[in-house]
């Protein structure tokens, strides 16, 4: 099939009409330059394989989106039906290898006027956008049959949600002329294997590309400076990516469910992780944390459970309890010796707060040192390589889910002659036999509660 070709600029449009005309091929010819050349256009070919003929087909949203003052007019084939639309609610009759030519006063293509017309782009090979500004919001959204879309140069932003949900587009360009992504503007577009973001973005709105689950791959230029939160969230078939030096922060959830992701780069500039950033990367082994970043957010590695290292730089000044909760793999752990925030103090395989000496993470293959005071909340969750634990009788306290999930733990010595305090939940769904030892002449009786058919030793 013969598409018609590209064009960056160009006056009126006139299908020659005689025995030599390709149908699957537009010509153009320079007549009206100047009146022409102001329109914004969209152009729609129209085919079918089985040739339906004659078929009553929407090709605008009838009551919200014929306004005059917007539109110029519309064309099939060459000649204005605008009238005959008019006088039809919005319909036309259907004809194969023809090209309906949308011509805008303003150029912009108003919100939501393409939105939900199915049956037309089930009609429909390839879309080109000429010489149009802006695209509105919901201008695309829902038509859930476009394939294939062409954005030409005069583009400057794509709006909030407009191609959200066109579940069968599977290409798009988008020319160097646009400086910004907007919201959901391709969210759930779940065919779109690949995109190219010319370096003319500066941004990319929160949601852009969420559930967008057939996208591997995608480069993020160093034009971008900010990129919304919940991008990239679900996309699933994501597996690699790269955050520019340009980028200040990753917004929360950012990455969320991106279950394929197995490697990122985060650039140097970054200086906080949100909340979920990377939340159920469940394929991610490691990260690098730049030296720049002073903050990672709530559960920002919620169940990366095939991380297997991570290393805290010195430049970091706050950890939420829950950073790593569920990284059931984590094997090592270290933080740099010049932060002055969290060390890892006699390779003990944690990140403890210095301030208070609370363990806040720990993984399988941690002890923890006699200076340790308390463990904090979620110290150990999901950690189902942890065997057994000796607790020192520096600690007083043990936080809430510490050693939730903790399936593997059977044995759990307690230096302390006075128990340390915990509530119900700090051994929930630990093994479900092992061995509690403490000290002789101690009082564990009321962890024997959450320890439910353990044996009890003294020491």
């Amino acid at each position: 099939m013969k598409y018609l070709q590209r064009f960056e600029t160009f006056s009126d449009y006139s299908l020659a009409q005689s025995s030599l005309f390709d149908p699957c091929v537009a010509r153009i010819t320079e007549t009206n330059e100047t009146k022409y050349n102001k329109l914004g256009r969209v152009i729609v070919h129209l085919t079918n394989d089985s040739n339906i003929y004659g078929k009553q087909i929407q090709i605008i949203n009838w009551e919200d989106s014929f306004d005059t003052s917007v539109i110029h007019s519309i064309e099939l084939d060459g000649n204005d039906v605008t009238e005959t639309i008019i006088n039809n609610s919005g319909m036309i009759e259907f004809e194969d290898n023809k090209f309906v030519i949308f011509k805008f006063r303003n150029n912009n293509i108003p919100n939501s006027f393409f939105k939900d017309l199915n049956d037309f782009f089930s009609f429909t090979s390839l879309i080109q956008i000429h010489n149009i500004k802006d695209i509105g919001s919901n201008a695309f959204q829902n038509c859930s049959s476009l394939t294939s879309i062409i954005i030409g140069n005069s583009v400057t932003s794509i709006g909030n949600r407009a191609f959200q949900s066109c579940s069968s587009l599977e290409s798009i360009e988008i020319p160097n002329s646009v400086t910004s992504i907007g919201s959901s503007a391709f969210s759930s577009c779940k065919s779109l294997t690949s995109i190219e973001i010319p370096n003319s973005v500066t941004s990319i709105g929160s949601s852009a590309f969420n559930y967008c689950s057939g996208l591997t791959s995608i480069e993020i230029p160093d034009s971008v400076t900010s990129i919304g939160s919940s991008a990239f969230i679900y996309c699933s078939g994501l597996i690699s990516i790269e955050i520019p030096n340009s980028v200040t922060s990753i917004s929360n959830d950012t990455f969320h469910g991106c279950s394929s992701l197995e490697s990122i780069i985060i650039g140097d500039s970054v200086t906080s992780i949100g909340n979920n950033a990377f939340q159920y990367c469940r394929s991610l082994t490691s990260i690098e944390i730049p030296n720049s970043v002073t903050s990672i957010g709530n559960k920002a590695f919620y169940y990366c459970s095939s991380l297997t290292s991570i290393e805290i730089p010195n430049s970091i000044t706050s950890i939420s309890d829950d950073t790593f909760y569920g990284c059931s793999s984590l094997e090592s752990i270290i933080v740099s010796d010049g932060n002055s925030y969290y060390d890892s103090r006699e390779n003990c395989n944690c990140i403890i707060k210095t301030s208070t000496n609370t363990l806040i993470q720990g993984c399988k293959n941690s002890f923890i040192p006699n200076s340790v005071k308390s463990l904090g909340n979620y110290a150990f969750f999901g950690c189902s390589g942890l065997t057994s634990i000796e607790i020192p009788d520096s600690v007083t306290s043990i936080g809430d889910y510490a050693f939730y999930n903790c399936t593997n733990l059977t044995s759990i010595t307690c230096y302390s002659l006075t128990a340390p305090i915990i509530n119900s939940e700090t051994f929930y769904n630990i093994g479900s036999m092992g061995t509690l030892k403490v000290p002789t002449g101690s009082n564990y009786d009321n962890w024997m509660s959450g320890l439910n058919y353990w044996v009890f030793q003294y020491i």
